[in-house]
């Protein structure tokens, strides 16, 4: 009984190691995921300013599901429809203040849109 201890502290002790390298390795996958959904966020404000099809179609997931602000549901064909070319879409600001939610959710080895809902902000 007295060799028991000396031997579950050796285990605790030699697997401390391992346990501090997946939490390490844990938090630099997470900083990457954060990274990679940040620059997705980027490439989507900006295609939808630009109204770009192309970049949209490749963002959003077939299964979309978008809420707009008066709560109509659509998904991504008619989302998609909506899209002018983007040689074709004038610039335009906007005053109104707007709040998105988003769903990413990684499909066949990449990140995709499939859920949004927007919002506008109260004054």
């Amino acid at each position: 009984m007295n060799h028991i201890w000396p031997i579950v502290l050796l285990i605790t002790v030699a697997t401390m190691p391992s346990q501090a390298q997946v939490k390490r390795n844990g938090k630099q996958l997470t900083r990457a995921v954060e990274a990679q959904l940040v620059e997705l966020e980027r490439q989507l404000s900006e295609a939808l300013a630009k109204e770009d099809a192309a970049v949209l179609n490749r963002l959003w997931s077939d299964d979309l599901v978008f809420t707009s602000p008066n709560g109509h549901m659509t998904n991504k064909t008619q989302r998609l429809a909506g899209q002018k070319p983007s040689a074709q879409c004038a610039q335009q600001e906007f005053s109104d203040q707007y709040q998105a939610t988003h769903v990413w959710v990684k499909q066949r080895g990449r990140w995709q849109l499939v859920a949004a809902h927007v919002t506008p902000v109260k004054k």
